[in-house]
């Protein structure tokens, strides 16, 4: 040691730079840890990303692209017209059908009724005839019985 390490303006020289270099290298350490927590945080929102990323893609796999539904809609649109053409010619021939039969049941109804009101008159005929043949015969069967008495 000389004289000089033993004055104390140089020893407080020495002590101030002693201490700049402490927090400096504190500073140093401090500055690495903070980036070494960046890092990982870096690393944990990459590989959150990654992972959205991921999923998303997979979500979107879920759904059914414009095109394709403008597509699929189409041929719908289009079996439906035909289905409904179908449906109307089938309709149209079994309408015809129908109003035959109908024609043909209301026919012989009409006929059947005929026949019925044929009938009641015919019955109505008869009836009224036996009951005037009735009362003539009583008639008649009144005057011999009150001419006949003494």
């Amino acid at each position: 040691m000389t004289t000089q390490d033993k004055n104390p303006e140089y020893q407080l020289i020495q002590q101030r730079i002693e201490h700049e270099r402490e927090l400096r290298e504190e500073n140093a350490k401090q500055l690495k840890l903070a980036l070494d927590l960046q890092a990982r945080e870096y690393v944990r929102r990459l590989d959150d990303l990654n992972g959205v990323h991921k999923r998303a893609a997979e979500e979107r796999q879920l759904f059914v692209k414009q095109d394709m539904y403008d597509v699929r809609l189409s041929g719908i649109d289009e079996w439906k017209e035909a289905h409904t053409r179908e449906q109307e010619m089938w309709r149209a021939e079994h309408i015809k059908e129908n109003d035959g039969w109908k024609l043909e049941v209301s026919n012989i109804l009409a006929a059947n009724r005929a026949r019925d009101e044929q009938s009641r008159k015919s019955w109505t005929i008869v009836t009224v005839v036996v009951s005037v043949a009735i009362n003539a015969i009583a008639l008649i069967l009144a005057f011999m019985i009150h001419g006949a008495k003494p």
